[in-house]
């Protein structure tokens, strides 16, 4: 449990055979949050989503949360997702690959988002958020079945840790802030630019359903899931 999982790395290690359970939340969509978006590069000649086909998009992971996000808003544009090459582009380096033209456009979010466009490098041609209800699970913790059901007071215990954790962000906006530029290293101005995450300790079985509905309409799941199994009450 040493980081959080995204719904789509989650849901894949259970279709796999992994003893997974989710047992708290960590951060959701919101649309007045953290921008999270597809900029096209500057001399890409991209100017719109149904201009990817053919292309290449730098992505932070493959199959991980934003590059479903990002398939799913160009499904909805009717792209034809398979017409595209997929690079996996870490966000410390996405400003320098789309200058450099390595790729058409990245998947991003902020503060990487808003240091491309102020470059000047890419201008933003989607929001991943759009059409996704405000709520729904972006990042959670989840540990082995087995080790919780022998450990539930330590699942307790850590549950209450994150219910006063994301309280304490919640009521403390620039201390927060202050936390992820220590983590990202970060100038203080471009902290003070940049939109807080949605934070949330829960975490339900319906929102896993969400995104395995999301992952199905890619081809992506290859069984029936029971949800229910894959939250611990």
């Amino acid at each position: 449990m040493k980081e959080p999982f995204s719904p789509t790395v989650f849901i894949q290690g259970v279709q796999g055979g992994l003893d997974l359970v989710a047992i708290a939340g960590m951060s959701e969509t919101s649309h007045n949050a953290t921008r999270v978006g597809i900029i096209a590069g500057k001399d890409s000649g991209v100017k719109s989503v149904e201009d990817l086909v053919g292309k290449k998009i730098g992505v932070p992971g493959i199959s991980a949360v934003l590059d479903i996000m990002a398939r799913r808003i160009m499904l909805t544009h009717g792209v034809d997702i398979n017409s595209i090459a997929y690079a996996e582009t870490p966000f410390p380096v996405q400003l320098d690959v789309l200058k450099a033209g390595t790729v058409d456009a990245v998947v991003t979010v902020d503060p990487f988002h808003g240091r491309i466009e102020a470059n000047g490098a890419g201008a933003s041609i989607a929001d991943l958020l759009e059409g996704i209800p405000d709520g729904q699970t972006a990042q959670f913790f989840a540990v082995s079945g087995g080790w919780a059901k022998g450990n539930p007071e330590v699942v307790t215990a850590f549950r209450d840790s994150i219910r006063e954790a994301a309280q304490f962000v919640r009521d403390n906006p620039d201390e927060a802030r202050a936390a992820i530029g220590n983590c990202l290293k970060l100038p203080e101005p471009v902290l003070k630019s940049i939109k807080l995450p949605a934070v949330s300790p829960q975490i339900k079985p319906e929102q896993i359903a969400w995104w395995i509905d999301v992952m199905n309409q890619q081809g992506l799941i290859e069984q029936e899931l029971d949800v229910n199994a894959m939250v611990l009450d």
